[in-house]
């Protein structure tokens, strides 16, 4: 929604946040539209009007990631962002547990992705399965590797950019990936699909010179796949048209878009990698917690209120033991909403209706 923002009005963002921001507005992948922002540390209290509030980082997978504390002259909230317990900096949730524990908040507003997940404790992929299995495929493939990857979760590139190393591959990235991955993990351990200059934004063209990146064409990848590992976004699947790949090719699904089915772009990707008989292999790990998590997570931290949002189906989120609100569109909350809700049941935390 930020391209559509007045742009007098602030926007405040966690410093991280911001400089993913700007990051992507170097690739034109951002919003693109010069807005009033406000990057904060973590943990500072900042004042706008009447409201008062602070970022405190969580673990979702990407730069900058935060929940958010509010005070208004009435209520305590936190809105939790998206967030998960199983990966690499678990910690950072957990400090967000603690500190909103002791923030007594009255509303907890908390996602709910996972809700939908048949079993309640589904399993988690990790971040260290991910790189043991990209590690794996890599050592397997007798033909070539391709993958797809979420852009803004330069940390998981580490995982590709290791294989590579390890099976003497050379590693290929689309330009505004590698642009996100030096500037976030500041490494240059890899080339680029070489593209028209033309088509590029203007700061990735000269970054690209400046710091004198390898540029790979797809005519040095045809009959050659086995020296690459090569990432294929969705938008670029054309390109196997020039590579034409050789029988036991693979590409690794490591949640670049579309993310799943329920995408309409699925089933298009499912018939190129059909046509070009590529094994599609997924390599995810999810940047949000099962929903047997988020329980924990609002029992832990035992709100007045819980709300659930970002979830299809909300009313799997909650505890027996917390009063709840379920969001629903055009509906204005008073005070008395929240001091006369009550808990969900057992069985209405169960329903998949």
């Amino acid at each position: 929604m930020l391209p559509y923002l007045r742009q007098d009005l602030p926007v405040f963002t966690s410093s991280d946040t911001y400089h993913m921001l700007q990051a992507l507005d170097a690739v034109s992948d951002g919003p693109r539209t010069p807005l009033a922002y406000r990057p904060t540390p973590p943990e500072t209290w900042v004042e706008f009007g009447p409201l008062r509030l602070q970022f405190v980082h969580v673990d979702h997978g990407t730069p900058g990631a935060s929940a958010i504390f509010i005070e208004t002259p009435d209520m305590r909230f936190v809105y939790s962002g998206d967030l998960r317990l199983h990966d690499l900096h678990s910690e950072e949730t957990q400090n967000f547990i603690a500190r909103a524990r002791a923030f007594r908040p009255h509303v907890l507003l908390i996602e709910g992705t996972r809700a939908n997940d048949l079993d309640s404790d589904s399993k988690n992929v990790s971040e260290l399965d991910v790189l043991q299995g990209v590690l794996a495929q890599a050592q397997q493939a007798i033909a070539g590797l391709y993958f797809t990857a979420y852009e803004r979760h330069p940390e998981r590139l580490r995982a590709f950019s290791e294989a590579a190393r390890a099976t003497n591959r050379t590693l290929v990235l689309d330009p505004a990936t590698a642009y996100l991955y030096h500037h976030f993990e500041g490494v240059s351990d890899f080339s680029v699909w070489k593209e028209d200059e033309s088509t590029q934004p203007a700061p990735l063209t000269a970054w690209l010179q400046v710091a004198g990146i390898p540029q790979i064409g797809r005519s040095e990848v045809r009959g050659n796949e086995r020296a690459f590992l090569a990432q294929i976004r969705y938008e670029r699947l054309h390109y196997f048209v020039d590579i034409v790949p050789q029988q036991a090719g693979r590409y690794l699904h490591s949640d670049g878009t579309p993310l799943g089915p329920f995408q309409p772009a699925w089933s298009n990707l499912m018939r190129w990698l059909e046509h070009f008989s590529l094994e599609f292999v997924p390599m995810s790990s999810s940047g949000h917690a099962t929903l047997r998590d988020v329980t924990a997570m609002i029992e832990q931290i035992h709100p007045d209120v819980c709300m659930p949002l970002h979830s299809l189906i909300p009313s799997r989120v909650g505890s027996p033991l917390v009063p709840r609100l379920l969001p629903d569109r055009h509906c204005p909350y008073s005070l008395n909403d929240v001091w006369s809700a009550v808990p969900p049941t057992t069985a209405e935390l169960t329903n998949f209706g």
